[in-house]
């Protein structure tokens, strides 16, 4: 079967089913029995499309549009832990792995130029001169890096830093309704500000102390950061390629995909928050305190790869809400 004839053919019938479910609260008696014959018609060809197309994008939008005809003519929804179910098994996790190349490239490239700031300032003094006084940078290093950790009671910091963490990630959200332009330059600044401070740290033989204070809660909080960068330049190449799709297309199934991946992070950010403000501080050996970070840095990271696989070998996009293949029939 010709697919791009077919879906030439049928565009019409999807096209007038998508204005009917648009206004199904003030349809009369005719459109309504309009609304039930094409969305039968629409999910068999959704069948036909699904066995004779391996078209994700293509798949998607009917299966999307057959979903929205069904609620339109029963008023069923499904019950709203479903959702949340579907949302953190499939949408958040294979909106993150096929993002993997993007948010892994930030992450290196991040990692890459907080090392290189990092050496350079400990092994320049005439650089951390010309960053504080002696005194400044000794008041840093001794006393306001670790208590920075243990100055508030663990609930109020825990609210803190997830309050910090989830603007941060914001932030770069945000930047993608620029194209993730801007995005390139905050990875930049948050980059040198670690490695800063971790040159400063290490400057003073305080690098244990920077290690293990930053490990525990750094993992996983980092991760949350670069995902969200990720999904923001994947957003803006998306202008330059959008594939087979039009570009307007391409661009709102992308921009749905960053808010799916804002909406992830919350929880993300708020485990990571815990864990700065529980375990970062607390009085464990620094190495249960960075083997918990580890742990749940692995945690995400398998949780993301075994979710996020098996629903792109389902051909899953993360927007959309599969449909049944065939109408019912009475």
């Amino acid at each position: 079967m010709d697919i791009d004839a077919f879906v030439a053919a049928s565009k019409p019938t999807w096209d007038r089913l998508e204005d009917l479910v648009r206004r199904r609260r003030s349809l009369n008696g005719a459109e309504v029995d309009e609304l039930v014959e094409l969305y039968q018609r629409a999910a068999t060809h959704l069948s036909i499309v699904r066995s004779g197309s391996r078209d994700a994008i293509l798949v998607g939008r009917l299966s999307t549009l057959v979903a929205r005809a069904r609620s339109a003519v029963t008023g069923a929804h499904s019950p709203a832990w479903r959702e949340v179910v579907r949302f953190f098994t499939v949408s958040f996790p294979v909106v993150a792995y096929r993002a993997r190349r993007w948010w892994l490239g930030a992450s290196l490239a991040s990692l890459v130029v907080a090392w290189v700031i990092g050496v350079w300032i400990a092994k320049n003094p005439d650089v951390q001169a010309a960053i504080g006084t002696p005194e400044d940078i000794r008041q840093l290093v001794d006393h306001d890096f670790a208590d920075y950790y243990s100055e508030n009671p663990a609930a109020s910091f825990a609210g803190q830093v997830w309050i910090n963490n989830a603007y941060v990630s914001m932030q770069v959200i945000a930047s993608a309704v620029l194209l993730g332009l801007p995005i390139p330059y905050i990875l930049f600044q948050n980059a040198a500000n670690g490695g800063l401070l971790g040159g400063l740290m290490a400057a003073n033989g305080k690098a244990d102390i920077f290690w293990g204070l930053i490990l525990p809660h750094g993992l996983l909080e980092l991760t949350a950061v670069f995902l969200a960068a990720g999904v923001g330049m994947r957003l803006g190449w998306t202008v330059i390629d959008p594939g087979p799709r039009r570009r307007g297309e391409a661009l709102a199934e992308q921009g749905r995909a960053v808010m799916s991946v804002a909406l992830g992070l919350v929880v993300v950010l708020f485990v990571s928050g815990l864990i700065e403000a529980g375990v970062t501080p607390s009085g464990l050996p620094t190495w249960a305190r960075i083997g918990i970070g580890a742990l749940a840095e692995t945690l995400f990271l398998a949780y993301v790869i075994v979710f996020g696989r098996r629903a792109v070998r389902q051909d899953e996009t993360g927007d959309i809400e599969l449909a049944p293949d065939l109408a019912p029939t009475g």
